[in-house]
């Protein structure tokens, strides 16, 4: 599974120096196809259902759009202050990629019932959750700067 929150914690960590090494490791599979969501489209459109959904069907919630694992990434690295030094890569863990696969949610049923039409735009979502990373290395490291610790010890 694309693990988006990863990427932002592992490109907050680059920018404030926090993670050394320049590389964002890519623990799913880069060419894998999935149907990326904002939390408050599913929330929205889940009351919606619940107001007029019939009792017993499934309706399947997501945007209707694949994006490519490593579009995603690259979105996010372009979003960040160190676009020309941040580069993605594997993962060393040895993570196994057989069950990736394209995975985009066929919303026509959702439609039909609800009008449902995603609100948010995906480079929006991104960058929101690449700022909420942001502030929280900010605020666990309390404004404290590896980077300045590094470079007080390499001169």
């Amino acid at each position: 599974m694309i693990d988006i929150q990863d990427f932002c914690r592992q490109i907050a960590s680059i920018e404030a120096g926090i993670q050394a090494n320049p590389i964002v490791r890519a623990t799913s599979n880069l060419q894998a196809i999935r149907d990326i969501s904002d939390v408050r489209d599913f929330a929205e459109v889940i009351v919606k259902l619940a107001e007029v959904g019939k009792a017993g069907e499934i309706y399947n919630i997501g945007s209707g759009i694949g994006s490519k694992t490593e579009d995603l990434l690259k979105s996010l690295i372009v979003q960040s202050n160190m676009t020309e030094k941040i580069t993605a890569a594997p993962s060393e863990k040895g993570a196994s990629f057989k069950h990736e696969r394209h995975m985009v949610a066929n919303i026509s049923k959702l439609i039909e019932a609800t009008g449902y039409s995603p609100k948010h735009v995906l480079e929006e979502t991104l960058r929101i959750e690449l700022n909420h990373w942001r502030q929280t290395l900010k605020t666990l490291y309390n404004g404290f700067n590896p980077a300045q610790l590094n470079a007080t010890f390499s001169t």
